[in-house]
């Protein structure tokens, strides 16, 4: 039996500016932060992927975020020792999402599609950081699916659109 999932937006909150500044304890450093690094991480993303042109604007504010904005951030600057472990892993996770996509096992692909969203990781982290440990465990779950704004079924249609990805098989 195949179950069939509807397309489109999640049934959750999407991410909104004052809905991160809520996650982030107020802090419009942390805030920052996250957006500095979701923006450098969707344009790496498309440079990586090539699958939409990147205007020079965008390679330029990419470069400009790298070296001055985030470097200089409080928040990052504060916490960095923290900060960075988290980056990593999260680099690595999507690399590793990227390669998963690439292979026809469905157990993978499932994988693979909450796997790239590991940024949410460093939401988490600076949750923690900014808000403390009983604010973190209260919002976790909203920031987590606040991060993770594709459905299964849209990630199935979009990279997947000919196949017919029966959750009973192993193969696509």
């Amino acid at each position: 039996m195949t179950h069939i999932e509807p397309t489109g937006a999640p049934p959750w909150e999407v991410y909104s500016p004052g809905g991160l500044l809520e996650l982030m304890a107020g802090n419009q450093d942390a805030a920052k932060f996250i957006t500095d690094i979701a923006a450098v991480s969707h344009i790496y993303d498309d440079l990586v992927d090539a699958d939409k042109p990147v205007p020079p604007a965008a390679a330029h504010d990419l470069v400009w975020r790298l070296l001055f904005e985030i470097p200089v951030n409080p928040f990052f600057c504060t916490h960095q020792a923290a900060l960075r472990p988290v980056l990593i892993t999260s680099i690595l996770n999507w690399r590793a999402a990227n390669d998963m996509e690439r292979g026809a096992v469905i157990e993978e692909l499932r994988i693979s599609h909450v796997t790239r969203y590991a940024l949410a990781d460093v939401v988490l982290i600076c949750m923690l950081l900014a808000g403390g440990k009983d604010h973190a465990e209260r919002n976790a779950r909203r920031a987590r699916l606040m991060g993770q704004n594709d459905t299964w079924a849209n990630y199935r249609s979009e990279h997947f659109p000919k196949e017919n990805m029966n959750a009973d098989t192993h193969k696509v």
